[in-house]
């Protein structure tokens, strides 16, 4: 991947997790904690211009030595925007202070009300805690909720879990991929449409109390399209502007890739192209209300599901009428 043209960095910090997910898209893998040179190495990949850090994981809070230093590096750019995805089981008070000190924007795993988030991922209780640590420090957090046929038609819990906590600022919803050791079926079409329709409408009905709404991403996604069609800019890795680092210094297209052995990226001199033009356009689309402003689909989702009509379609139709 040439040095100095990626706009999304996403830095995958240790491959140690504290949770044994249901559906880990990473399976079991041998991965370390990356190097504190390689740390430093991967922040020349990034372009001069504005562009984005993710950190993550495995579990990214398990390596806080490597959280400190990509806040340095990064404090060192007015235009780069750093953020961290994590299952907010081992947030503290020296993280959570952190993030507010360096302006770390916060990402939190959680797929639902206790009993739904235990069946996926567990450690609720803890997960919950760290919420509160947030909320203490007036931290902006969102919440990333990965959809199955265990939760669909329960999403609007999540959305009532969050009303009591000033500081949530966004939902978004992740569609179950086929990898890794996922051992949870994907949502049906008629359950996520359900859902997805109840979703919005507890969303709304919150937000008429709150000083900052809860916001859905993919809803915000629709209401963008109306500018025109998305398709290529679903996300940075659509225009080979995102680079996944593993902690063994391999290297991927996005971070949901990570770990794919036919994706993986030459260090030097090979362009992330392998997610170009990867579009989920076919004859589903013909006569789709939403033909020629859809947001367009995640291009990992794409290369692991091979749907003929990708589950996406199904809640953007859903959502559709809320714009």
């Amino acid at each position: 991947m040439p040095r100095g043209e990626v706009s999304f960095l996403i830095l995958i910090l240790t491959g140690r997790c504290n949770l044994k997910c249901a559906y880990c898209y990473n399976g079991q893998p041998n991965w370390n904690d990356m190097s504190e040179s390689l740390l430093r190495k991967s922040f020349s990949f990034l372009r001069l211009g504005p562009a984005r850090v993710q950190l993550t994981g495995g579990e990214p809070t398990l390596a806080p030595n490597l959280i400190e230093l990509a806040s340095e590096l990064a404090s060192t750019r007015s235009n780069l925007h750093l953020s961290i995805q994590t299952n907010a089981v081992l947030l503290d008070r020296a993280l959570v202070s952190l993030f507010k000190a360096r302006r770390i924007s916060v990402g939190v795993s959680l797929d639902g009300a206790p009993e739904v988030n235990e069946i996926s991922r567990g450690g609720t209780a803890e997960v919950l805690k760290g919420l509160k640590l947030l909320e203490d420090y007036k931290v902006p957090f969102e919440v990333t909720t990965v959809v199955g046929s265990f939760n669909a038609l329960r999403l609007y819990e999540t959305a009532l879990m969050l009303a009591d906590f000033s500081m949530a600022r966004g939902l978004g919803l992740d569609l179950l991929v086929d990898k890794g050791r996922r051992k949870l079926a994907k949502a049906s079409k008629e359950d996520l449409t359900l859902g997805a329709e109840k979703l919005v409408k507890t969303l709304s009905l919150l937000n008429l109390r709150r000083a900052s709404p809860i916001g859905l991403r993919e809803l915000e996604m629709l209401r963008e399209s109306r500018q025109g069609p998305r398709g290529r800019n679903f996300c940075p890795a659509c225009r080979g502007a995102s680079l996944a680092i593993l902690p063994n210094g391999w290297f991927y297209p996005c971070g949901q890739s990570a770990g794919d052995e036919a994706l993986e990226l030459k260090e030097e001199g090979e362009g992330n192209e392998v997610f170009k033009g990867l579009r989920p356009e076919g004859e589903h689309c013909q006569g789709c209300p939403l033909e020629g402003r859809c947001p367009g689909e995640c291009p990992s989702r794409l290369w692991c599901n091979r749907e003929s009509e990708p589950l996406v379609c199904s809640l953007y139709k859903a959502l559709a009428p809320y714009t």
